[in-house]
This record gives C-alpha cells, sequence and structure tokens, in this order.
C-alpha cells in the first residue's frame, strides 16, 4: 500500500476522487479470490490516472491484482479484486470527513454506490436509451457490472420493477440446439439439471459444506467449459484440494460433463472455433431481439442482460416465447419476479402484459425507497 501518500480528505478535490474509487469498488469489483478482468480504462475513469500518486494509492489500497496477464489484441485484461481490510480503512476515513459517523455501513455503502451509478448510467437508465457495447453477439452496458445486492434497488429507483430470466439458460439452449441437431442419445443427467437445478445445487452445497452461490458458480463453469483440473478455474472457486478432488471424482459431475460434450458433438461435429460464440451467445441474443422487440412495440422500457431482461411493465411472456419457437426452434420458460421493494413477489412464467386483460393490482413503494411513493396499476392474469 502506497505509505508515502496520505490521503487529505479536507481538499474538496481529493475527497471527491476517493468517495468516486469506493463507490465504484463497492458497486462493481467482485470480492472472489478469483478477481475479475477489469480495464485500466475503467478503472482509471474512477480512480483518476492510476500512474499518478493520487490514483495509484487509491488503487493500491481499494483493489488486489489476482491474474497479471492481459493481451490487448484477444480484449484480455488484467484481474483484480477488492481490498476488504483497504475498503474498511477508506470508509471509515470518508465517514469521518462528512461527518457520517453515526450511519450505518449499509446505508453508507449505498449512498455512495447509487452516487456512481447516477453519475455513470442515471441519464441512460431513466430514459430507456441504452448505449450497449454490441461484442460477439452480446451486449454489454456497464450497470450490468454492478453487484446484486445493489441493482434490484437501483432498478426500482430507475423504474425497472419486472425482471424475466431464461431459466438455466445455457444447459437448456445447449441440449435443445443438440436435438435439432440430429442428437438422439439420451443425456439424462443433463436433463436432470435442467429440471431440479436448485435441488441439485443445494445438495452439493449440503454434502460438500460449500456457498450454494459457489456451487452455482462452478456448474455455470463447468457448463461454459471450464477444465476440471489442479489450479484451474474451478479449483481455485472450490478452495479446498480435498472438496475438489471429491467434486471432480463425484458420477454425476462426470455424467454431467460426458453429456455435454454429446450436445456440443452434435452441434459442432467438425470442431469449428468459437462454437460457445457462435451457438450459445448467438441464439441467446436472438431470444433477447425478440424480447426488445416486443417492448419497444408496446413503449415499455427494457433493459437487457445476457440471459434475461428487466422491464417497467409486464410483458406478454407466452407471446415471446411463442417468438422465440418460431423463430429459433426452442422452447423456453421464463422465470419472473419483480423487485423486493414493491410489496408483492411472484414467479410465474405467464404474466400477460398490454395484449391481455386481467384483475387489477395496486403496487405502492415502501416509505423510504428513494423517499418515492409510486402507484402502479398493472394488469396481470396468471395463466397456465
Amino acid at each position: 500500500m502506497g505509505k508515502e501518500y496520505t490521503l487529505e480528505l479536507l481538499d474538496p478535490r481529493v475527497y471527491k476522487r476517493a468517495k468516486r474509487a469506493y463507490g465504484f469498488t463497492r458497486a462493481c469489483i467482485t470480492t472472489s479470490i478469483l478477481g475479475r478482468e477489469t480495464s485500466k480504462t475503467w478503472i482509471d475513469k474512477h480512480f483518476g490516472d492510476t500512474s499518478k500518486p493520487l490514483g495509484r494509492h487509491l488503487k493500491e489500497m481499494l483493489l488486489v491484482e489476482t491474474d497479471s496477464f492481459f493481451n490487448p489484441l484477444a480484449k484480455r485484461c488484467k484481474k483484480w479484486r477488492q481490498n476488504d481490510r483497504g475498503m474498511s480503512m477508506l470508509r471509515e476515513q470518508l465517514k469521518v470527513a462528512q461527518n457520517a459517523g453515526e450511519e450505518t455501513t449499509e446505508a453508507f455503502d449505498k449512498g455512495l454506490v447509487g452516487e456512481v451509478i447516477e453519475e455513470n448510467y442515471g441519464d441512460d437508465l431513466r430514459s430507456g436509451n441504452i448505449t450497449y457495447k454490441d461484442s460477439s453477439h452480446r451486449l454489454f452496458h456497464g450497470f450490468q457490472n454492478t453487484k446484486r445486492e445493489f441493482k434490484e434497488e437501483l432498478f426500482t429507483k430507475y423504474g425497472y420493477y419486472h425482471h424475466y430470466d431464461i431459466d438455466c439458460a445455457a444447459p437448456t439452449i445447449i441440449y435443445q440446439q443438440a436435438q435439432l441437431c440430429g442428437m438422439t442419445d439420451p443425456v439424462l443427467t443433463l436433463s436432470d439439471y435442467i429440471d431440479n437445478k436448485s435441488t441439485i445445487r443445494q445438495a452439493f452445497a449440503n454434502e460438500l459444506n460449500l456457498p450454494l452461490n459457489v456451487i452455482k458458480t462452478v456448474f455455470t463453469a463447468i457448463t461454459n467449459g471450464a477444465n476440471l483440473s489442479i489450479n484451474k478455474s474451478v479449483y481455485h472457486l472450490i478452495d479446498d484440494h480435498k472438496t475438489f478432488l471429491e467434486f471432480r471424482s463425484d458420477r454425476f459431475v462426470k455424467e454431467y460433463i460426458r453429456d455435454l460434450k454429446m450436445c456440443w458433438k452434435h452441434i459442432n461435429p467438425n470442431k469449428e472455433p468459437k462454437q460457445w460464440t457462435n451457438t450459445y451467445y448467438r441464439i441467446e441474443r436472438m431470444c433477447l431481439d425478440i424480447a426488445k422487440d416486443y417492448c419497444e412495440r408496446h413503449k415499455i422500457k427494457v433493459y437487457l442482460e445476457h440471459d434475461g431482461f428487466s422491464t417497467s411493465d409486464p410483458v406478454d411472456i407466452s407471446l415471446i416465447k411463442r417468438n422465440i419457437k418460431k423463430d429459433t426452434n426452442l422452447d423456453l420458460s421464463f422465470s419472473y419476479h419483480t423487485c423486493a421493494f414493491l410489496g408483492y413477489n411472484t414467479h410465474t412464467q405467464d404474466i400477460y402484459g398490454p395484449e391481455r386483460s386481467g384483475h387489477t393490482r395496486t403496487i405502492t413503494l415502501k416509505d423510504g425507497d428513494n423517499k418515492v411513493l409510486r402507484s402502479l396499476n398493472n394488469n396481470l392474469t396468471i395463466g397456465e
């Protein structure tokens, strides 16, 4: 850590820079031991020029480099994680500087995260005119990197109350696409995972004494083709040698990998490069484009996020599913939930929007949620 540099938080310029760096790190930088690729450009945008004393000190204080490999031609960046000790130190200094000593850590963090999101993405999110970066069939936008613990409340702040995700997206799309390519071989373990992923993940979490989110990430990595070798990504995710070996030798895991290989053998028999990008990402994007077209026709504000989307109003998900079936031949299902701050929650797949009418339900934001009370009259029909 930069011992020769002292943060002078009474200097408004230094205070503003430190607050922005803290808010950005808290909002977007992972706490995972593996870290996540983060570009120098993006870090410098929030920390200032990290080749100069103030920016360099903030980076050394708040970030830990976990992987120094980078390749500009391949668009590979270094990996970083949040430095919890440095974050705690700076948070206490910032609270003293703005006389917020009595404020809870949760409230303080939410405030600074909210400021960073508003500064960077407020206009986009408020208007619904999102400017995405289009790369390899995927749409990228900075707000997608916001941590889940803040994202839902921020979605509510900017008027996105309804959230839809393709159920078990990657395994389902790979499985069904393989069938469309002529696969008749049984892939019972993959099918079992698609139908019962929550139960299976929880069973592994219980048996291996690992957090559920780690198990979820591990299966996502395997589906994406991660190697189950020592010192590779899954090994570090599990972070215990004995537990990793137990997981790797599990019969279900071996059969799951075997089934995935069987699917890809039919989808990509010639082993052409970029099979994941040219198959899964391409199809996933087609599905999101269908949802986006629906929302644009009905003047519904929508935010796209890889295998899901969030909207200002409920949509006719059955119609979107039918259009996906027509254009891709895939029979997909969607999970649905409303923002937790809206006073009700449902997981039914068939919430009909402007094209159907049903009973009227009024949703009211709780007092204190962004200091706004807003009633929404939503026509919801629960079907099938």
